[in-house]
């Protein structure tokens, strides 16, 4: 039983290191280049530059659904603009495996917002944000802080209801466009 267990989590920690994000291009347009066709195509849209989306916010548009980030998450980076941004995402994940591991993850888009300066190459200071591909819908948002004195990054989820009124958590449901 040991020799089994030891075998799955050497099995597994190394399929977990194998997975690597693609990265996206940001035009300044907000379009992604390189997102897939089949969820595509798709924009980040800040302060309100496309009719689709309020003016002083963030959305991600999606084909043909847009998630509009109310006031309390746009909040958290206020002061962006498209150059604070990275984008990636991940479609060819498998499914089977990651769901014995707790990993189940649907196809996403990652989209990173720096706060600050890039202390180490691979860390940073700000907010990820994961968006479902299939359907726009918000997965989760999750802070990064970088800690100078462990040279290591810490990661918190961040509870939407605390910091959102219940009007603004009904807003992250995505819209169509027409």
């Amino acid at each position: 039983m040991k020799t089994i267990l030891i075998a799955l989590i050497f099995f597994t920690s190394g399929i977990a290191r194998a997975h690597k994000d693609t990265n996206f291009s940001i035009q300044s347009d907000g379009q992604l280049l390189g997102f897939p066709a089949k969820y595509g195509p798709a924009r980040i849209v800040l302060n309100g530059s496309q009719s689709t989306v309020d003016s002083g916010s963030l959305a991600i548009q999606l084909k043909d659904s847009v998630l509009n980030f109310p006031d309390c998450i746009f909040n958290l980076f206020s002061t962006i603009d498209l150059d604070d941004l990275n984008a990636s995402g991940s479609w060819y994940h498998g499914n089977g495996l990651s769901r014995f591991i707790g990993l189940d993850l649907p196809p996403y888009l990652s989209l990173r917002v720096s706060t600050g300066n890039q202390p180490l190459a691979g860390f940073f200071n700000g907010y990820s944000i994961l968006v479902n591909m299939e359907n726009a819908k918000l997965i989760e948002v999750t802070a990064h802080t970088f800690n100078e004195q462990e040279r290591s990054e810490q990661l918190k989820k961040v509870d939407i209801p605390k910091i959102c009124t219940k009007e603004e958590v009904q807003q992250l449901s995505p819209t169509q466009i027409k």
